[in-house]
């Protein structure tokens, strides 16, 4: 599945679940980029490459470290789920991840850890 088909069904499937919390959204199809904004202040990144590449990332502030990324962009860590991974909430460590790049099994996921 190409990146662009990937990013329009991420699109989808969070405009579809999170519908009564979103403040705003927009694409950058050329950069494969989703940005959503829910009314809590809550942003969400969402990318994808067409080199099988993603990342997943709730950013709870303006603080670097305030957020939860989940990607599969660099393969250097030491975990179960290598290559991806998630860079938990105020740290620079990572754990094992439960995404995969697919957005159709993913996209459930992730909303489940923003209403966490």
């Amino acid at each position: 599945m190409s990146a662009i088909i990937k990013i329009l069904l991420a699109r989808d499937l969070l405009l579809d679940l999170l519908k009564l919390d979103i403040s705003s959204h927009s694409l950058n199809k050329r950069g494969k980029e989703l940005k959503i904004t829910l009314l809590n202040g809550i942003s969400l990144y969402i990318v994808f490459n067409d080199f099988n590449q993603y990342s997943y990332t709730i950013q709870y502030s303006q603080s670097k470290l305030n957020r939860i990324r989940f990607d599969n962009f660099d393969d250097h860590w030491n975990v179960p789920s290598n290559p991806h991974h998630c860079h938990i909430q105020n740290s620079k460590d990572v754990v094992s991840s439960p995404m995969e790049g697919n957005p159709g099994s993913d996209i459930p996921k992730l909303v489940d850890y923003i209403k966490q």
